[in-house]
């Protein structure tokens, strides 16, 4: 009895919250041509994710999981809101997204090659040698000599 009392809440599904929690309340106060991304700011908080490229936009983001005993989490609700802001700063759109606007992706398998040398680990281990001078006694970037003041001004 004792063990069925302990495993009986394992089984009771958690739910788990991240992200921004939307409320359509929230969101229809701000009005299209008129809000400023100030007054989004004030109201909403801060986005999840700005736009990189393109028109500034901001991003927010919602997740909620529910997980039962040790079994992966599984997303039941999951959403962005998407603000479109003018040169100005001033709302030009509300653009809502759900799990069904999602799109699958295929990741490609290709590498994309980089500028630079491919060198080994011979190399790298030996590559510093020779590089140090010794007349000057210091490290590369180092003046060597001439006392190491630097001039006084006035003469």
């Amino acid at each position: 009895m004792l063990i069925l009392l302990v495993l009986i809440p394992a089984c009771v599904g958690q739910e788990e919250d991240s992200g921004y929690m939307r409320t359509n309340a929230e969101f229809g106060k701000i009005i299209i041509g008129t809000t400023t991304n100030k007054d989004v700011l004030e109201l909403l908080g801060s986005p999840s994710s700005y736009s990189t490229f393109g028109d500034e936009t901001w991003y927010y983001i919602s997740t909620r999981k529910e997980s039962v005993a040790f079994f992966k989490p599984k997303i039941i609700d999951q959403g962005a809101t998407a603000i479109v802001f003018d040169k100005q700063g001033v709302v030009q759109s509300i653009q809502k997204f759900t799990e069904k606007d999602q799109q699958d992706i295929a990741i490609s398998k290709e590498k994309t090659p980089t500028e630079g040398n491919h060198i080994t680990i011979w190399q790298q281990l030996l590559g510093n040698l020779g590089r140090f001078n010794s007349e000057g006694g210091g490290l590369p970037g180092q003046r060597s000599g001439g006392g190491g003041a630097s001039p006084t001004p006035g003469r």
